[in-house]
Formats: structure tokens, sequence, C-alpha cells
């Protein structure tokens, strides 16, 4: 069958659902309903309903709690139905204790006990909405149809304000719930629930059980809405409604649903009746379905007095009830149905989905109001509780699944391959509604998802990918997810350099030495400077540089300025003046002398310098000289 899911508009901390298996619960106070004419009628038919909530299905079985008699089983329909744990409307620990969930929890903080929503009935079911309605069942009642208002009007004419209701026909108290089939629970047809399968139970009461009373559920795809106009003289508010459907199709729109539930004549059934809103011969009307299997409908009414938490038209009365399975029971005073005077039941929507509906059927609105009479096309509409119900039951929409986001620090002391491995293989497509010849269209985009993570990935990487499903409803859903690792910015970092220097002489410039660095990935090490001269002298100018490059390319240097340069002269050894006696002697060859230097030449530190001879100089007519100059660089 068809696979929905279940929104509402009235979110609180919780967003779109799909597979948690929501429930949009709706407690409507004090109303009366209407009826179809020519449509098959159920009667009472007892069963539990497999569904997920509450827990262990509910039960249709003329009473109000869950677990109500332990151990009790139905064997009617041939598929044994164990009322004893299943659940139902409320669940009163106190008094019947169980496996079964309820609804509504029964709470002892008051006297009588109180109700309100249960808070432990639904494991596995996350999110789930109550809309409470409270009736006015006066002759004021501020939510009365007025003027224009057969079942089959365009439901925008519809019109509303104050009013009252005749007793035969108020109905002061309604629900209904919808929620999943449950595989682990059989129903009366001897099959398992369906997850997939969406189900609606309800419950309704009457005020009086001698007349005919009508009760209306109506599903619609289009929303449809309560307006305010204005307000009349005794300060009453009226409106109208106000529908998105097409005024082609009579305001509503092929497909809609809707269910009745009567009592006839206070008789002690619950008959429940099925119309589709259908085009016949020009004009759309609400049609009668009844091909729908065995199973599909629950619905009785209850077989004994019973005792409830709310307002039950005035009745109320001090009563004992025993406790069951260890139950300490309860004594004071209660409200209570009469036999007769409530119905509970529930519909299998998906049954009626898939044979009447195309997969893309949805449903925007719930509206629940009360009419005078079964017959679909005269029946005039009466009472309604409230604004109808805003939610959003569609065909399943497609769910595609990312991963979340991944961010590594640089150095990150992980297994990025394994990291990467795991996250590129979390894409996928969940589920959608399509059919044999458009099946749901998937497409992938961004970056490539390679195999491997790409060579120096861990230095830095990105890749960001997406993945869309359209299904055959045109509905969409699409995610994406990126993977990064954040690049090594971060250069290696030297110890502390040595200062630049000066020396004079080449040979007292020490060899390049190694200097440390350390950094954030690579950890620390030593490396050997490179010198570089500038060919000159005097001053030479070697530039010492260290240098290193990380794994991720981060590059640092430092250097230091060596500077060569020479302010030493030679000294050169003095010589005494030297005397030729005799009568023109000869000038020496060669007079020499001695030097040193600091740095030296050729590299020698020491040596013989020849002097040089200057002219013959005459000191007077007797005496000559020649003066020697010694040179040394």
């Amino acid at each position: 069958m068809t696979d929905v899911y279940i929104s509402t508009s009235k979110k609180s901390s919780y967003g779109c659902w799909r597979f948690s298996v929501p429930i949009l619960l709706v407690i409507l106070l004090a109303m009366v309903m209407p009826n179809k004419s020519v449509a098959q009628t159920t009667g009472n038919i007892q069963g539990i309903a497999p569904v997920q909530a509450p827990t262990n299905g509910t039960a249709i079985d003329g009473n109000a709690y869950a677990n109500h008699v332990f151990g009790l089983t139905d064997n009617t329909s041939g598929f044994p139905q164990n009322y004893g744990t299943a659940g139902d409307i409320f669940y009163w620990d106190q008094v019947y204790p169980g496996d079964g969930g309820g609804v509504f929890d029964i709470l002892p903080i008051a006297d009588p006990p109180y109700f309100d929503v249960s808070e432990n009935s639904f494991p596995g079911v996350a999110d789930y909405t109550v809309v409470r309605y409270v009736d006015d069942i006066t002759n004021k009642d501020p939510t009365i149809f007025t003027g224009r208002n057969k079942i089959n009007d365009n439901p925008s004419t519809y019109e509303w304000g104050v009013g009252s209701n005749p007793n035969k026909n108020e109905i002061q108290n309604a629900g209904v719930i919808f929620t999943r089939g449950n595989s682990s629970i059989i129903g009366i047809d001897g099959n398992p629930g369906n997850p997939d399968d969406l189900w609606v139970a309800w419950a309704a009461d009457r005020e009086v059980t001698n007349g005919s009373s009508y009760i209306d559920f109506e599903f619609l795809q289009k929303p449809f809405y309560m307006d305010t106009l204005g307000m009349d003289n005794a300060g009453y508010y009226y409106g109208k409604f106000v529908t998105e459907a097409d005024a082609a199709t009579g305001g509503r729109t092929p497909g809609d649903i809707l269910v009745t539930v009567e009592f006839t004549n206070g008789g002690p059934v619950a008959n429940v009746i099925v119309l589709i809103w259908q085009n016949v011969g020009g004009t759309y009307e609400y049609v009668p379905f009844t091909d729908y299997p065995h199973g599909t409908i629950l619905a009785t009414v209850n077989t004994e007095k019973t005792y409830v938490h709310f307002p039950a038209f005035g009745n109320v009365e001090q009563v004992t009830l025993v406790g069951s399975n260890g139950g300490a029971g309860y004594t004071g005073m209660l409200p209570y149905y009469d036999i007769n005077q409530w119905c509970e039941g529930a519909i299998n929507l998906s049954a009626f989905f898939d044979e009447t509906i195309n997969p893309c059927f949805g449903i925007a609105t719930v509206f629940t109001r009360t009419r005078t009479s079964g017959e679909s096309g005269t029946a005039e509409l009466k009472d309604f509780p409230g604004p109808p119900a805003q939610v959003n039951v569609l065909s399943n929409p497609p769910v595609v699944s990312c991963p979340g986001d991944l961010e590594f620090e640089p150095c990150a002391e992980v297994d990025l391959e394994e990291q990467w491995d795991n996250w590129r293989v979390q894409f996928s497509y969940v589920e959608g509604t399509g059919n044999s010849t458009e099946p749901v269209t998937v497409t992938m985009g961004g970056d490539d998802l390679p195999e491997d993570l790409p060579e120096g990935a861990s230095c830095g990487f990105t890749a960001t990918h997406w993945i869309k499903a359209v299904d055959y409803c045109g509905k969409m859903d699409s995610c994406g997810a990126t993977f990064t690792v954040y690049p090594d910015a971060v250069a290696p970092v030297f110890a502390e350099v040595p200062g630049d220097i000066t020396y004079e002489c080449a040979v007292d410039v020490p060899a390049a030495g190694m200097l440390g660095w350390t950094d954030n990935c690579d950890g620390s090490g030593e490396v050997l400077g490179v010198d570089e001269s500038d060919g000159q002298s005097c001053p030479e100018t070697i530039t010492r540089t260290w240098t290193y490059t990380d794994a991720c390319g981060n590059t640092t240097s430092v250097s230091q300025i060596i500077t060569i340069h020479d302010m030493t002269a030679p000294v050169i050894a003095d010589m005494d003046d030297m005397t030729l006696d005799g009568c023109n002697p000869d000038w020496p060859s060669e007079v020499t002398t001695s030097w040193t230097d600091n740095c030296g030449v050729g590299g020698q530190t020491s040596g013989t310098l020849a002097g040089v001879a200057g002219e013959v100089m005459w000191l007077d007519d007797c005496t000559q000289y020649i003066d020697y100059s010694f040179n040394a660089t």
C-alpha cells in the first residue's frame, strides 16, 4: 500500500517527520455529526487495530481503557485479539496496569484523576501533536453552521456563527489519532500491520441514545481554513470558510475522503460509511465507497457503562473500580457514559489511497463536524468544535541521507583515510513514491568521491558532495556535506639565529653549522647552513642561510651576515741605515728585510721582502745615498 507520512502545522520543537511515524491527535469536545447515503455500513466490528500508537495497538472493544480486562482474548474473528494487553484511549496505571499504552495517561494529581497526553506509550515515536477543542454545548454555541450548509456544497460557501443544536445531535467529545501500522500486531484479517499504512482511529459520544447522530471526519487534500469576518450585536464572532481547492471541482479535490460514523435510532451499533469526492455526470459530489478489504475498518459502541475523566453531558456518580492485574483500584466520583452513548473505531486509510487515489495523494486538512441526517446530498451541517485541523499527510516523499560535515585540524591525530572511507559511503537515497515506469530520480554532484584520498590530503583537502532525489509526485529532497582537512599554514620555527659578525681574516670564519627547528606537524630537527659569498674582497660579505621546508610545503629561512674586512696592515721589520766605506763602492744588488701580517699573503703570514731602490741622490760633494722602499700588502 502507499507509504505516507504525517506532519503538522502546529510544530513546536520538532520539524518535518518521516521515519519517526508521527501522530496527530485531535480531541474535539462537544459536537454533533452527519452521515452518508447508500453506503456500506459496518455495524460493530471489534478487534485490535494493528497500529504503532498507542503501544500494543488500539483496542476497538467497547471500552476506553488499555489492559481493561487482563487476560481477555476475543476469538470472534478467528485470529485471537488479546484485549487484556492492548492499548486504548486511556492508560490508568492505578486501576488497569499492563503492557498496553494509552493515547492519554490518567494522572493521580487531582480528584477525580486528571488525564493528559501520554508520555510513555509511544516508544520509538518521537513526534506527535495533540490539539484539544472544547466546544460549547449550550444554546449559545459560538461554532454553529449558519446559512448554506449542505454536504455537497462548495465548502467556501459555508458560514458560521453562534447558535444551538438539538440534543439528539449533540456530540460533546470526539477525537482522532493518526498513526502507522505495526508489524508485530496481527489484525482481525490474520495479517500483521504494515508500517507503511496510515491508520486513523477515533472516538465520539452523543448526548442521548434514542435518536440518530452523525459525525463526519473529512480528509481534504487542499488546505481549508476558518475565517472570521466580524462580530454581531451580541458580541459573538461570525465568519466563513476558505478553501484552496479548485472551484471547478466543487471546492474540493477529487479523491477527498469523508468518513461518517452514525448512531442510528439509538441502536447498539456504530456504523462507518466511507465516501469519495468524485465527478458524477459533470457534478462533483461524495460517492459511497465499499470495495475495501476485510480488516480495514473496525467500529463499535461502548458495551458497558464507561467512566471517563472529562465532562460527559453532566453524568457523574460515585464509583468503585476494582483493579486488575495487580492494580489498586479506585473509589471516587467520575463522569460516565451509559451503554451505547459513545463509539470508537479505526480505519486503514491506505486501503482507500491505493484503491481510489493516485500515489501522490496527500491530506492537508482534517475537518470534524456534525450533521442532521444520513443523506449526504441533503444533510445539513450543524456543529463544529473549532477550526479545521491543519495537517500534512503526504505520499511518502523521497528521502536522501548525507553524512554530517567533517572537519579536521592540521596534524589531527586520526586516520584520515579511515574517516574518508566511512564518510563518503553515507550519501544514499532512502525512499519515495515512484512506480515501474517513473521511478525516483536520484542525482549526485559536487566533488568526486574517490576511493582513496589524494596524495597530500593531510596538508589540506576539501570535498563537497550532494545528493538529490525527485519522485513520481514531484516531491524533492536533497542534502549535501563537506569533508575538510584544514591546510597546515604554519611555517617551521628556527632556534635563535647567530648574530651578524665581522672577521678580519677569512681563515677566522668558522664552517657553517647545524641550526635547530621545530614544526607544528613535523616535530623538530636540525639543518646545515649554506654560505653564499658576494665575490668581493676587503670587505667580503658571506650570507649564511638555514632553510627548512615541512611536509606540507611551508618554508622558513633565516640568515646570518658574515663580513670579512682586514683592517690591520702588514708589519715590516725596520732596518738600520747602511754606510758603504771606500771610494765609489758598488751599491748592494739587493736589500731585504722581513715582514709579518695578521692574515697573510698567499697563505703566508710572514716572509722576506726586497727593497726597491730609489735614485742615487747626493748628500754632498763626497757622499751619495739611495733610499730603499719596502711595501707589503
